[in-house]
């Protein structure tokens, strides 16, 4: 049997170590799966509001299949937005979290919990 993968969310539950300086927007997103590249992405997007990718790779020299790949995923998340070749925050990150985020991975959970009940979509 062969299942064809649409998207992967990573979750995961981190806290901060007391006595330690935190950078409370990194750990939030950190725990949404993103890694080291897709924070520094994200903070661009916060300081310019709308980016393409080639100006992503001006500031952060990787391949583009890399940084098309992060920004894939905060969009497919909820995180920030996609219009033509930019990408755009349109909610701070906590209001994003409690809105589409939040209602995406309860969309997905719902579909898991169907399909387990043995309820099919196409």
């Amino acid at each position: 049997m062969s299942f064809e993968e649409i998207f992967e969310i990573r979750i995961l539950y981190l806290r901060p170590k007391k006595g330690e300086n935190v950078d409370y927007e990194k750990l939030a997103l950190l725990s949404l799966g993103l890694d080291e590249l897709g924070v520094q992405i994200y903070k661009y997007l916060t300081e310019r509001k709308i980016l393409t990718v080639e100006d992503v790779l001006k500031q952060f020299p990787s391949n583009e299949h890399d940084i098309v790949s992060r920004l894939d995923y905060m969009y497919s998340l909820g995180l920030i937005d996609h219009l033509g070749r930019g990408y755009m925050l349109s909610k701070p990150l906590h209001e994003a979290i409690r809105t589409r985020v939040t209602e995406r991975v309860c969309e997905i959970l719902r579909k898991i919990a169907d399909y387990a009940e043995g309820k099919v979509y196409e």
